[in-house]
């Protein structure tokens, strides 16, 4: 290292001392208040009524339509499901799933195996082939199902609804019975015999 590299250095450490050693008198006057505020309190609105008789009272089923993302996959964008879309959602899973499941097996087959939790979003999550998730079933628990901004626009279209919503919706709620229910071995015994 040469003179004047040596005096570079040192120059530059010498002013970095010294910086470090001026604070900003400011700082004991700082509030331990912070400035950004986390909206955690929602007005309850008819459909959050709606779903405690409908969904909570009924099934011990938490239908999440406000948007959380600690309930997202953070390998996809997301964006939330708008209300308007997910009211409708609400009520075609009730008559379409719910009570389908009720008349065919009984409401504590519904009560005892449904996942405990309905989450819905927005937009579809986009795999990097072009594909697109539809939903997915967690844990045995909760199933999420995607693209509901494209709901209202397609409400004529019974293709269109099987295909998006109903037939994801029963096929991740098979995913959550293989994850809960034990198979009845004697109906596998009785078919080997």
């Amino acid at each position: 290292m040469n003179i004047r590299t040596k005096y570079k250095v040192a120059l530059a450490t010498s002013l970095v001392a010294m910086l470090s050693f001026t604070a900003c008198d400011d700082d004991n006057d700082l509030s331990d208040q912070s400035i950004i505020t986390a909206k955690t309190d929602t007005q309850t609105t008819q459909f959050d009524e709606w779903l405690r008789v409908n969904y909570i009272d009924t099934y011990n089923i938490d239908f999440k339509y406000r948007y959380a993302d600690v309930e997202s996959d953070m390998d996809y964008y997301t964006v939330p499901a708008p209300y308007d879309e997910s009211v409708i959602m609400a009520h075609l899973l009730k008559y379409l799933c719910l009570e389908a499941y009720d008349e065919v097996a009984g409401i504590e087959f519904t009560r005892t195996y449904f996942p405990k939790m309905i989450f819905l979003i927005g937009e579809f999550e986009y795999r990097n082939n072009g594909s697109m998730i539809l939903g997915t079933a967690e844990g045995g628990k909760k199933i999420l199902l995607t693209g509901l901004n494209y709901l209202s626009a397609n409400l004529d279209n019974i293709d269109i609804l099987n295909e998006w919503y109903f037939k994801t919706i029963h096929h991740e709620f098979t995913h959550i019975l293989n994850q809960t229910k034990l198979p009845n071995l004697s109906s596998y015994q009785v078919l080997t015999m």
